[in-house]
């Protein structure tokens, strides 16, 4: 923007570069450079670190220390209560919040940049949002540099550009952003206590549904007279299935019944990656699901990787619509977490940690079993499943054995259908809130470009009668 295309400033403010702010009675460095092998987890002195840093909040995360001895020989620059934290590394680029002090000696990283403006004629705190805002953080992305890991120098930081109102000028406006972002942040807290509240309806109504009290029992379709369950029997005795083990099972309607999945379906795993396979030619390309895209009662496919696999091997493990698929683990809350394939990616198959399982009676619903699976399994899954030092993982003969409930096929039609209906109802409002969530986010930037602008505590702008205060010189 040419000077003269600049828009007038309130009297007495001024366009000022961060380190004429800062001026030469003020501190600005860099944090400093402490190796691994200079610290001490007895130490005296804490190093804050980039996880410290938020965006206007101290977050007071880092466990990292060293002796003071060490300090002292490193030539460390300590922190003092009131002390700007710059992040020279995202995300996001350029954050910046006020140290608040500590009940022990501290100093801080040199990816973050310290500043203690001149307390005389600059309020830290109003400095602290100036650096915050939409005006200064699109300076900082212009300036960034790096490849693998982008950052700003503090030379290029103290370059970026500030409109500085007088002292008391800075201290209004601190007042009425503060004001502004409370009553933000009070919304906000009340728009995640209704997110917190859906979610827990949605899994409440889960569980009701697979448990059989979301909805009046209709006893004349009881198990004698149910096709499926002819079928289950029919099942279990031709493979000499053992009855499920209902141990910490909840307790269900009369005309239901319990069931193994091997006996509802047939449950597969799915392909591993080979580097000799990928290099044959005459293997076929084919879209595969791996543990990321398979969340708990929905399919992440926005990133959906493909792998080389014989045509043989490509057409058993192709996915067919209404095939349920589980994780086998990773971490613990993740082992038998799954959803219903809806055939959206054509010839996709799965990969070694998504089970498969395919129903063989049109009369269960593979949503139902899914959702069951989801929520009231979670112990069972639990239980079953193995640890290691790092990951958790369920085993496909112990998949198996998972016992499922069952109600007569008209009674899961009528649950699948009402569940769907409030569920959707609730989806709409955690969709709705999710966009009050995000317009909050906007909404503080717009108060901080406003603020600090001059338009956002009734300033006048262009020459007063008093000529106004002295701006930071």
């Amino acid at each position: 923007m040419m000077e003269t295309d600049r828009p007038t400033l309130p009297s007495g403010w001024s366009r000022m570069s961060l380190v004429d702010v800062i001026s030469r009675d003020g501190l600005f460095v860099d944090g400093d450079w402490v190796e691994t092998k200079d610290q001490d987890p007895h130490g005296e002195v804490r190093l804050t670190q980039l996880a410290d840093v938020g965006d206007g909040e101290w977050r007071d995360r880092s466990v990292r220390f060293l002796t003071t001895q060490k300090a002292e020989q490193l030539g460390c620059t300590y922190l003092t209560a009131g002390d700007i934290l710059v992040a020279r590394m995202p995300a996001p680029l350029g954050r910046a919040c006020i140290f608040p002090g500590s009940d022990r000696p501290c100093i801080t990283v040199v990816d973050v940049c310290v500043i203690r403006p001149p307390a005389a004629r600059v309020n830290p705190r109003w400095l602290m949002w100036a650096l915050n805002a939409p005006q200064a953080r699109q300076q900082i992305s212009d300036l960034e540099r790096g490849t693998t890991r982008r950052r700003i120098s503090r030379k290029n930081l103290a370059t970026i550009q500030l409109v500085v109102p007088p002292r008391d000028e800075q201290d209004r406006i601190v007042d009425a952003i503060e004001a502004e972002l409370s009553r933000r942040d009070a919304a906000c807290a009340g728009l995640r206590s209704l997110k917190s509240q859906h979610e827990r309806l949605y899994d409440a109504l889960v569980t009701q549904a697979v448990t059989g009290s979301l909805l009046p029992q209709d006893e004349a379709e009881g198990t004698g007279s149910s096709l499926l369950a002819a079928s289950l029997d029919s099942a279990r005795t031709s493979a000499g299935m053992a009855d499920p083990e209902l141990d910490g099972m909840p307790p269900i309607p009369t005309s239901w019944r319990w069931a193994t999945l091997a006996c509802l379906g047939d449950v597969v795993g799915g392909v591993t990656k080979d580097a000799k396979r990928e290099a044959n030619p005459s293997n076929v390309t084919v879209p595969y699901l791996r543990v990321a895209n398979v969340q708990r009662g929905w399919l992440n496919l926005r990133d959906v990787s493909a792998i080389r696999v014989p045509r043989e091997q490509a057409e058993a493990l192709r996915l067919q619509a209404g095939d349920i698929l589980m994780n086998e683990g990773g971490d613990r809350d993740k082992l038998g977490r799954g959803w219903v394939w809806d055939g959206s990616v054509p010839d996709c198959i799965h990969q070694n940690h998504v089970f498969r399982v395919r129903l063989r009676h049109p009369g269960m619903e593979p949503r139902f079993v899914s959702w069951f699976a989801n929520t009231v399994a979670a112990p069972w899954f639990e239980r079953t499943g193995k640890q290691t030092t790092n990951l958790a993982s369920i085993s496909l003969n112990s998949l198996k054995r998972l016992p499922i409930p069952v109600p007569p096929a008209g009674e899961q039609r009528r649950i699948v259908l009402e569940l769907e209906r409030q569920l959707s109802i609730v989806s709409a409002s955690q969709t709705s809130l999710a966009t009050y969530l995000a317009k909050a986010g906007v909404l503080k930037n717009a108060i901080l470009a406003a603020a600090l602008d001059g338009a956002f505590t009734g300033t006048s702008r262009g020459p007063s009668s008093d000529g106004g205060s002295e701006a930071v010189s």
